[in-house]
Parts: structure tokens; C-alpha cells; sequence
């Protein structure tokens, strides 16, 4: 947090007051909703419920900006129509975890790097991020083992902390400041008490927290790339894909066509490395024959690749590939083994 930005609070009791003030000012409200027995990042009307009680959302917003498929043109003949994406709607998504707003501060560094990615942009700058401290850790997370943390701004506009009665609202970004700012009325000055409290519950929630060693991991994955020991994990996993489609921070998408006629769209899907396909030449030669080199693949990507490309590790510690992955395939064994 920068030193000009003030901590501010509101009681929890107006939050259904603040919510619909957000909505009357524009913005599509999603926050956490329980469904069931799930908490879900839900589209909210008015009087939400919501639940901050929860470890992790099950699917990442990473789909809020790289939405699992969308159009990103349309054609006809031999024309492309250039307004075929719309403007953006202003959008506040409200308690997602910090591992998941730091997993959209990493794919900054992919789509908003020069020349950019219009699509991408698009909804980065029309969405304000507000974080929820993540103060009980499951035992999945390790946010702290890739630069994370429980508490953690990478990302976030507002990182918010559950006080028990009141929620203490952290401005993180010059953006998050303005917003809180514009909703002034609904809040006060955060005490020195309160933001005690929330630095004793963001460091109580990190010691909970199991790390591994990651030191130089770039490096050794980078030298351990014709090692056996990738022989193990690979004759375990299914290839499934289920790690890459929960991942916040894998990107990989495929560009296809579909044409009726001479009138058509092209359409931006994510896609795999776990996939046969995903390295496939149109000559037949695949370099990623088997699933030793997928699983490869995808180790190096985000703990090698990335740090070569991007300065940074592309995992932020969510667990959802351990806590989802149907055989138990831990990357946490992999990586310590």
C-alpha cells in the first residue's frame, strides 16, 4: 500500500447499501455467493449474501479477461468487420483471493506487454479488482513459496480484510483509491486497533502456510530437462487438462474459424499443453510426442520459461491443480522431487 492511500472500513451491515450503490453507478457487481454448498464469484442484483467464508473460488476470473472462448472477429467474403467486439462493461469483481488477482498481474506481462492484446486490454481496464485477504489458507495453497502472499496487492485495486463485524477496504492502486473515494459516505478512517488487527491477521495466515523450496528453480528445471525423473508424474497423468483449465495463469489459446457460406467468425478458445494436438505440424511431426514432454512442458513453462521471459514464476500457489486433479498428481512432490 502506498503512504497517501488510507485504510477505510464499513460495516458489514451496509454492504447491501454500498453494492447497490455500485450497481446505480454503472459497474456489474460479482461477488462471493454460496450455491449450494459452493462459494461462486456470482453476479449480484441487490441485497447480496455475501459469504466471505470460503477458501477459493473453484474456477479463477481469469475467464472475466481470457474468457474460455469469445469472437474476436467477424467476416464476410473477403472483409473483416472491425466492430464486431462491443465496449466493454464496467465491471467490479468483489472477494477474489490475492493469488488470483497477482495471477491476473502475471498475465498483464503476457497481453498488455507491446503491441498488446486489444481483447484483453478491453476488460483489464474496464474492471476494478477487489481483492479478500485470504486468512484461513487451505492446506492445498503455497502462495507464499512463489513470491505470493495471504495479504498480497500484486493486482488488486482494494484488498479487503473481514474484521469480524466491519471489513477494512486497503487501497492498493491509485484506480482502487479513486473508487473508494467515490463511495466515501459508506465508510470512515480505518483505527490504528483495526489495522493492527488486519497486519496480526495476514501474518497469523502466512504462518499457516507450508513452504517448499523453490530457490534457483529456473535454473535446475532448465538442466533437469532430459532427466528420468520426468518419467513418474507423466506415466501418472491422463492428460486430461484439468490443471491448465483450472490454472489462473496458463494462457494458451487456439484461433479457429467457422464459416457458413461466405459469411463467418474467427474465435479465440483456450487450449492445452496437455493436449496430443496442441504441438502437432501440419507435416505430421509432433515435438511433444508423448506425455513425458507435455508434462514437461508444462513444469518448464511455469517455473523456467516464465522466469526467462517475465522475471517471475507463472504459479501463484492456488492449489486448485492439486485439489482437482483426478490422480492426485501433486506439483509440489514433482517439483521438490
Amino acid at each position: 500500500m502506498a503512504e497517501d492511500m488510507t485504510p477505510r472500513t464499513i460495516d458489514k451491515r451496509k454492504l447491501p447499501e454500498l453494492a447497490g450503490l455500485i450497481i446505480a453507478a454503472g459497474h456489474r457487481l460479482y461477488g462471493p455467493v454460496r450455491n449450494g454448498g459452493e462459494v461462486t464469484l456470482t453476479e449480484i442484483a441487490e441485497k447480496p449474501p455475501l459469504d466471505f467464508a470460503y477458501g477459493n473460488f473453484k474456477m479463477s476470473p481469469k475467464n472475466f479477461f481470457l474468457p474460455q472462448s469469445e469472437v474476436i472477429c467477424r467476416f464476410c467474403g473477403g472483409d473483416m468487420l472491425k466492430d464486431a467486439v462491443s465496449a466493454e462493461e464496467k465491471k467490479v469483481l468483489l472477494g477474489i483471493r490475492p493469488c488470483d488477482a497477482r495471477a491476473v498481474w502475471l498475465m498483464d506481462k503476457v497481453f498488455l506487454e507491446e503491441p498488446g492484446d486489444f481483447y484483453y486490454k478491453q476488460k483489464r481496464d474496464s474492471t476494478i479488482l477487489i481483492s479478500a485477504a485470504c486468512l484461513s489458507p487451505e492446506t492445498t495453497c503455497f502462495c507464499t513459496s512463489v513470491g505470493g502472499s495471504p495479504a498480497g496487492t500484486e493486482g488488486s485495486d482494494i484488498l479487503l480484510f473481514d474484521l469480524g463485524k466491519a471489513l477494512l477496504l486497503d487501497p492498493a492502486s491509485p484506480r482502487g483509491e479513486d473508487f473508494l473515494n467515490r463511495f466515501s459516505e459508506m465508510t470512515s478512517e480505518a483505527s490504528k486497533k483495526q489495522v493492527s488487527q488486519k497486519e496480526q491477521l495476514a501474518q497469523e495466515a502466512a504462518s499457516r502456510l507450508k513452504k517448499i523450496s523453490l530457490d534457483g528453480v529456473a535454473e535446475k528445471f532448465a538442466r533437469a530437462f532430459d532427466s528420468d525423473l520426468w518419467a513418474a508424474p507423466s506415466q501418472k497423468c491422463l492428460g486430461c487438462g484439468i490443471c491448465t483449465y483450472f490454472c489462473p495463469t496458463c494462457h494458451c489459446f487456439d484461433v479457429t474459424d467457422e464459416t457458413v457460406r461466405e459469411k463467418g467468425r474467427r474465435l479465440r478458445t483456450w487450449d492445452s499443453c496437455m493436449y496430443p494436438l496442441f504441438t502437432l505440424h501440419a507435416s505430421g511431426h509432433n515435438p511433444r510426442p508423448s506425455q513425458k514432454e507435455r508434462v514437461r512442458q508444462r513444469f518448464m513453462h511455469k517455473f523456467s520459461y516464465s522466469v526467462q521471459n517475465h522475471g517471475e514464476l507463472f504459479c501463484v500457489g492456488c492449489g486448485r491443480c492439486i485439489k482437482n486433479c483426478p490422480v492426485n498428481l501433486d506439483l509440489r512432490e514433482v517439483i521438490t522431487r
